[in-house]
């Protein structure tokens, strides 16, 4: 049987579960057609820029979807006080409770004009502790602990700052993460319209663009894939389902000559790729949906127009 990846011939026990929509953003939908190296490389080259890109994160972040490893992404866990950009605080939650901004303690010198101070900034949370945190802090500056007495005076001086401005720091991919809605297109076509889609003259310039680390930016500068993937509600190819933000969807839509595939990632990305320009070849193809919700698993699948009958139905 082939790998639909590599093309090359496994017995069954060579091929491994592949998820089509990545585990980690909540993807249940699975295919047993690709061998285990491919699936390594798929994880690193293609799930993994699209699954830890800072936008899927925060909604990750938001539903709880850990993934495998069981980390929880959240790409503003770091960052620091706009008025005072040395002070470093991250941004914290506890299981089923709000975020809330965690100051790591700190120490600077600050020259007043007869002489160095020296000022301590520390989480409220952290009152009860601030005479191990300040002899901590002055440890590892080499200076001597002081008394209780020394600290009680620098208590009666603390001054608060409640809920500051904070700067978190954050670097957006452009180009990387396309590789993994790539994957997720071609999946689905495989899974559509069958192992012919195999030998599809389309079919190489996905596989090869999915798996290339040195994807460019203009895709269409080294392959020849066509389509359009986007970020964002306006820019959506299908205007619909926007009821259902946090789920994963995939549509099969035939045209006279082209089959393509259309996919959104959790409101956030979607793409309508042209996946065959030879629809004759798939004569029993018809139109496919489905749709996963990515916080319950549970999935909607049909030929699309009974899908597009049930939205009708339903208002």
């Amino acid at each position: 049987m082939k790998c639909i990846i590599c093309l090359a011939d496994n017995p069954p026990k060579k091929l491994s579960k592949e998820h089509i929509f990545p585990e980690a953003v909540g993807g249940t939908l699975t295919t047993n057609r690709v061998c285990k190296p491919c699936n390594d490389v798929l994880g690193q080259v293609a799930d993994a820029p699209l699954t830890n890109h800072p936008l899927i994160g925060l909604v990750r972040n938001r539903l709880g979807l850990s993934g495998k490893g069981g980390y929880l992404p959240n790409p503003l866990e770091r960052g620091t006080l706009h008025d005072d950009p040395d002070v470093k605080v991250r941004i914290e939650q506890r299981s089923g409770g709000k975020p809330y901004i965690y100051t790591i303690p700190s120490i600077k010198k600050v020259d007043n004009g007869e002489g160095a101070e020296l000022h301590f900034c520390v989480d409220a949370r952290d009152a009860n502790r601030l005479g191990d945190i300040i002899n901590k802090s002055l440890a590892r500056e080499g200076a001597p602990p002081l008394n209780e007495d020394e600290i009680a005076r620098i208590a009666s001086r603390v001054t608060c700052t409640e809920n500051p401005t904070i700067n978190v720091p954050l670097s957006l991919d452009v180009t990387h993460y396309r590789r993994g809605i790539l994957k997720i297109v071609y999946e689905l076509a495989h899974l559509w319209l069958g192992d012919r889609y195999l030998d599809d003259p389309a079919a190489p310039d996905i596989r090869n663009c999915m798996r290339d680390a040195h994807m460019p930016y203009e895709i269409a500068r080294k392959y020849a894939i066509r389509g359009q993937i986007s970020f964002g509600s306006e820019h959506w190819s299908l205007p619909f389902w926007k009821n259902e933000p946090d789920s994963l969807i995939g549509v099969g839509l035939a045209s006279q000559n082209a089959v393509s595939v259309y996919v959104r990632i959790l409101g956030v990305f979607d793409a309508m790729i042209p996946v065959t320009e030879h629809r004759s070849d798939y004569p029993h193809f018809t139109n496919q949906f489905i749709l996963i919700d990515a916080a319950t698993g549970r999935r909607r699948a049909s030929t699309f127009a009974d899908e597009v009958k049930r939205m009708a139905h339903s208002g």
